[in-house]
């Protein structure tokens, strides 16, 4: 599995995608359309706001 950054480029959005392969990628990047950049692959974790806010008593915020 390889991981790789997705950008949406209309709203600046970025989420982190798992693929087979990079043929995998290549072919859902040709199907989601010319808005959606992959940036390179990574080897973090982008928790989603969700995740993130399960906690909101302890989370102080990303710039503390």
């Amino acid at each position: 599995m390889i991981k790789y950054a997705i950008l949406n480029r209309n709203s600046g959005d970025v989420q982190v995608m798992s693929f087979k392969s990079e043929l995998h990628l290549k072919k859902y990047m040709e199907v989601i359309g010319p808005n959606y950049e992959a940036l390179e692959e990574t080897k973090t974790y982008l928790p989603t706001r969700h995740v993130r806010m399960q906690n909101k008593d302890d989370f102080a915020g990303w710039g503390s």
